[in-house]
C-alpha cells in the first residue's frame, strides 16, 4: 500500500488496524508496533485524538503473537476502551429513551451518526467514540421535541428569545441540549445543513424512504445507507478529515453494506456534491485500499480537475495527521469542492454569519439584527483573544 510505505510508522499503525480487513496485514501490524520508533504514550494519544481507540484496542486483542510491546499497549488501552465502552451503552440507553418518547408525542424522528452508526457501520456499539445523540426532526415539531427533552431532564445550552429563536430556525440546522446530571448532550436537528454548509439536502427527502436499524432490541428510522454515505461524505469534507474516525465509519460501512453506488452517485447529483464524494472515495483508496466501483471510476475520469484536487487532499490529510489544524489551503480546497455557486458565495460569507454565540453577547431588537453580522467578526477576535 502506498500509504503505508510513505509514512511514519506511528500513522501507519493506527491506519492499517483500523482496516476492515486488518487481518491482511497482521505480520505487518505486529512488525510496526515491536519497532522503537512506535512510542506507547504517542500512539494511545493519536488513537484517542483520532477518534479510533476502542477500534485499535480491539485490533490489539485480536493479534496472535502479544509481545511485551503489546501487552503494554493493551494495559494502556484497557482502561479508556472501558470507560468508553460503558459510556457508549449509557448513551444508547439514552437514546431509546429519547426515542421513545418522541414516538409516543407522535414526533417523527431520525436518528443517525453516534450509537446508530457504530451498530450499523461496526455491528458492535463499543467500537465507535461519539460524545453525543444526534436526532433529526421536523421543523415544524422543534419546541414540541424541546419540550420533551426539558420534561426528561434536558436543558438548552442557551436560550434564545422568540425573534432570536425565528432568525436561529431559519439559518441554522442543530440545536444543542445538555442533561446536566447525566452529562449527554444531544444535538437536536431539523435539516442536515446550515445555509453555508458545502451542500443542501433540502431536496432530499429523508423521511420518505427510511433505513431501520436494531438497537439493543429497539428499531430506529435512520438514513438509507447511500443517503448517509453521502452525508458523512460531506461532512468529513466539512470539517477538513480532522478524524481519521470519518473516514473509518465509511470504511466500514463500505465492508458491511452493500452499497448501491448508483444510488450514491444520484444523490451526489441531486445534493451538488460529486467531487465530494469522489475525493472521498480517493482518500479511502489510499487509506484502506478500498476497491474503487467501475461506476465510480468512470465518474472520476469525466470530473475534470478531480485528480490534482485528490491529490492536494491527500498531501494536506497527511501533513495534519499528528496536528489537526484549519489550514486556509485546506479551506481553498474546499471552496473547489462546492460546485454551486451560491454555496461557494454561501461559504465565503459564513464568516459574518452569527451563531448562537453571537446571540448570547447581546440581545438586539428585531429591527436591528443585521447588526449581528457586522458585530460577528469583533466577537470572533475577541473569543480567540481571550479564550472565551
Amino acid at each position: 500500500m502506498k500509504y503505508i510505505n510513505n509514512s511514519n510508522q506511528t500513522i501507519a499503525a493506527i491506519v492499517l488496524m483500523t482496516n476492515p480487513k486488518r487481518s491482511n496485514y497482521i505480520f505487518d501490524i505486529i512488525s510496526l508496533l515491536s519497532s522503537n520508533n512506535i512510542v506507547p504514550q504517542t500512539f494511545y494519544t493519536l488513537s484517542l485524538k483520532h477518534g479510533v481507540l476502542p477500534l485499535i484496542y480491539h485490533s490489539l486483542k485480536e493479534l496472535p503473537n502479544k509481545n511485551t510491546k503489546i501487552k503494554e499497549l493493551l494495559e494502556l488501552f484497557q482502561p479508556k476502551y472501558i470507560q468508553i465502552a460503558q459510556k457508549n451503552i449509557f448513551m444508547s440507553a439514552e437514546l431509546i429513551r429519547i426515542q421513545k418518547s418522541f414516538h409516543s408525542a407522535k414526533i417523527k424522528a431520525l436518528g443517525f451518526k453516534g450509537p446508530l452508526l457504530a451498530q450499523f457501520a461496526y455491528q458492535d456499539i463499543t467500537l465507535r467514540q461519539f460524545n453525543d445523540l444526534d436526532i433529526l426532526i421536523e421543523v415544524d415539531f422543534f419546541e414540541d421535541a424541546v419540550r420533551i427533552l426539558k420534561q426528561l431532564g434536558y436543558k438548552p445550552s442557551y436560550d434564545l428569545n422568540e425573534k432570536q429563536l425565528k432568525h436561529f430556525l431559519r439559518t441554522s440546522h442543530e440545536y444543542t441540549m445538555i442533561h446536566p446530571n447525566k452529562h449527554i448532550v444531544v444535538e437536536l436537528h431539523w435539516r442536515l445543513s446550515s445555509e453555508d454548509f458545502l451542500v443542501s439536502f433540502d431536496t432530499v427527502d429523508l423521511f420518505k424512504d427510511m433505513y431501520s436499524i436494531d438497537l439493543n432490541g429497539y428499531r430506529f428510522n435512520s438514513f438509507q445507507p447511500e443517503v448517509l454515505f453521502v452525508y458523512l461524505s460531506v461532512h468529513g469534507t466539512k470539517h477538513y478529515w480532522e478524524r481519521l474516525e470519518w473516514l473509518c465509519d465509511l470504511a466500514y460501512m463500505i465492508n458491511t453494506y452493500e452499497i448501491q453506488w448508483n444510488r450514491v452517485i444520484a444523490i451526489a447529483t441531486q445534493t451538488k456534491s460529486k467531487k465530494i464524494i469522489l475525493t472521498t472515495l480517493y482518500l479511502l483508496k489510499l487509506l484502506y485500499d478500498i476497491e474503487i466501483p467501475k461506476e465510480i471510476q468512470t465518474l472520476f475520469k469525466k470530473t475534470k480537475g478531480i485528480k490534482t484536487l485528490s491529490m492536494r487532499l491527500e498531501k494536506d490529510f497527511l501533513s495534519q495527521f499528528e496536528d489537526p489544524k484549519h489550514t486556509k489551503k485546506l479551506s481553498s480546497i474546499q471552496l473547489e469542492l462546492i460546485e454551486e455557486p451560491q454555496h461557494k458565495l454561501d461559504y465565503l460569507l459564513a464568516f459574518f454569519k452569527p451563531t448562537q454565540l453571537d446571540y448570547l453577547s447581546i440581545n438586539l431588537p428585531k429591527g436591528l439584527h443585521f447588526l449581528y453580522y457586522i458585530i460577528r467578526p469583533f466577537n470572533i477576535l475577541y473569543r480567540k483573544l481571550f479564550k472565551h
